[in-house]
């Protein structure tokens, strides 16, 4: 869902528009970077204080690029006919999930008022821009719009493990958040490596879309994100299979 990109390295938001959905994205960006830090940790000490200093700066480097991001969403969804309060889904792009806990607060506090699915993935962003932490792509659409939240365990779907919704729907397109292959009712990941996982995480996707009273025979977009190489074969072909028994083909 969404249209095509946007984006350069000035640490700006760029904007396209398709089907009545507006995707924005935000760049990573050395722009960005320069103005979130220097975040420079003391010397001396021990080194495993030293190491805890660095890993704590570099979490305050990433919050505060998140924060510089967000700042200026407000003011690219208005120039794209949007609102904050019409943002459908946020793919949150990190250079290093140990960030995660920091990254989740901050986001917490400065999306309250946008409920949202989101997927949250680590990728080197520092090989696009040096000093990138953060990266954002957002797409936003006309109301009304639904969601859906899971608070709890329960035997359908993994809870929420972020502040974000699983599931959004307007414009006839339902975005359901990043799944992983957790076993609803333990949150542990599946056993059976990358494969089992991939199955059971659309497994889970087919489960959110039904909690809204939506299929999947007219998917338009199927992302999978793979951390092993090895592994994109048989995860491929686990979609593959998926989107071919589900769309009839």
């Amino acid at each position: 869902s969404g249209g095509g990109g946007g984006g350069g390295g000035g640490g700006g938001w760029a904007h396209a528009a398709s089907a009545g959905i507006c995707r924005l994205v935000f760049p990573p960006s050395s722009a960005a970077a320069a103005a979130s830090g220097p975040f420079a940790a003391e010397a001396g000490g021990t080194a495993e204080g030293r190491a805890e200093a660095d890993a704590r700066a570099e979490a305050e480097a990433a919050v505060a690029q998140l924060r510089t991001a967000v700042a200026a969403l407000p003011a690219a969804l208005s120039a794209a006919g949007r609102s904050l309060s019409e943002v459908l889904y946020v793919r949150l792009y990190v250079s290093d999930l140990a960030h995660y806990r920091a990254l989740n607060v901050a986001y917490a506090s400065l999306m309250r008022s946008t409920p949202a699915a989101r997927a949250c993935v680590q990728l080197p962003l520092h090989e696009a821009a040096a000093g990138a932490r953060v990266a954002l792509e957002v797409l936003a659409a006309a109301p009304p719009k639904r969601l859906l939240r899971v608070c709890s365990l329960s035997e359908w779907a993994p809870r929420m493990i972020g502040p974000y919704c699983q599931l959004t729907a307007a414009a006839g397109v339902g975005n359901v958040a990043g799944q992983l292959g957790l076993v609803p009712t333990t949150m542990a990941l599946v056993e059976g490596g990358a494969l089992a996982q991939a199955r059971l995480a659309l497994r889970h996707s087919e489960a959110v879309l039904s909690g809204l009273g939506l299929g999947t025979r007219r998917p338009l977009s199927l992302i999978a994100y793979v951390v092993r190489e090895s592994d994109v074969v048989q995860v491929h072909a686990a979609c593959h299979a998926w989107l071919r028994r589900r769309c009839g083909g």
